[in-house]
């Protein structure tokens, strides 16, 4: 349990605030985990050799920095809290770099009609590694329990499913303003997971 109250007292030393020893003991615990996840996600994702494992990790470490020193994140306070937002943080910036790899491939404006337009959805066919798939699943159920409210959790079940706002309102029986109201409070409740 040291290791756990240690990492505590280093995320806590770096929230609105420049530590440099707190940010060089965080960076030597977290780097091998993220760094894994990261190489997993890049050959599953089969970017060129441009971007590897070390870059995606320095820029989840660096986005982790910014918003603990800009308080991005005043609830994230232990080690579950920040494995879960460095798993997100990680799978966002592989897919940003998936994104912009493939959009870089197509040419400058010209559509290159032999790719799918769902670039991402056929990035996503292959399955992840299972204990990758097991980590999101879990990451993605902690974050609706976190919402603590059935209504929300069935608008973003609808959302995720593809319904558009005024659907989701027609579903659920409130105005399209009640329902971007709602979308934005899940925003807010979710903010400190993303980096």
């Amino acid at each position: 349990m040291q290791t756990n109250s240690t990492l505590s007292t280093w995320l806590l030393r770096l929230q609105g605030d420049q530590n440099d020893l707190a940010a060089e003991k965080l960076w030597d615990r977290i780097r091998p985990r993220v760094q894994e996840l990261s190489r997993r996600l890049l050959q599953r994702f089969d970017l060129p050799t441009v971007v590897d494992e070390d870059d995606v990790t320095i820029s989840v470490f660096a986005s982790l920095c910014s918003g603990l020193q800009s308080q991005q994140f005043p609830e994230l306070r232990d080690s579950d809290g920040l494995w879960k937002l460095l798993i997100l943080m990680t799978v966002r910036k592989v897919n940003d770099h998936a994104k912009f790899h493939r959009a870089k491939k197509r040419g400058s404006g010209e559509v290159d009609t032999s790719q799918n337009p769902h670039d991402l959805e056929q990035l996503l066919d292959d399955r992840p590694e299972p204990s990758l798939e097991a980590m999101m699943n879990e990451q993605c159920h902690a974050m609706l329990q976190d919402l603590n409210d059935p209504v929300l959790e069935r608008l973003v079940l609808l959302k995720m499913d593809g319904y558009t706002n005024d659907e989701i309102a027609e579903r659920l029986g409130y105005s399209r303003r009640t329902v971007q109201r709602m979308l934005n409070m899940v925003r807010d409740a979710w903010s400190q997971y993303v980096g």
